[in-house]
């Protein structure tokens, strides 16, 4: 990690890795190009960061206490993938495409667990991968 005399970190990744990674997470996260940011974060710092626009949050906050009908209303958070992360590297580092895919739906879940935004059929999905990924190490 390089940081310059003002404590910012800087990105360690080269503009066109920096493409290929919001490509590869847009691919295997099916989201659109603006809902995916790469910044560069401290390596210590979560892998990626899952933040939801206030006024999304106070919307889904207000329909849990009455009877309003946004309960439904879809969540279109915003994920910034740290580009300084390890993880995010050897994600970017992997060859296999389904290996590739199954690292970042790992880091994307763990992102929305982190905002306890994951739940029912995501987080069975989670737990399972989870399993597999284990088995995988052995």
């Amino acid at each position: 990690l390089v940081v310059d005399i003002f404590g910012d970190n800087k990105l360690v990744l080269s503009e066109k890795e920096k493409e290929e990674l919001k490509k590869i997470m847009q691919k295997a996260l099916q989201k659109e190009e603006n809902g995916i940011q790469i910044e560069s974060l401290s390596p210590t710092e979560l892998p990626i960061v899952i933040t939801m626009p206030e006024f999304m949050r106070r919307m889904k906050e207000m329909a849990s206490h009455g009877p309003m009908s946004f309960g439904d209303f879809p969540i279109q958070p915003t994920i910034v993938v740290n580009a300084n992360h390890p993880l995010i590297n050897s994600i970017l580092q992997e060859k296999q495409e389904d290996q590739q895919t199954k690292l970042v739906k790992q880091v994307y879940d763990l992102g929305m667990l982190s905002q306890h935004m994951l739940e029912g059929q995501n987080l069975t999905a989670f737990i399972q991968r989870s399993i597999e990924l284990m088995k995988e190490k052995k």
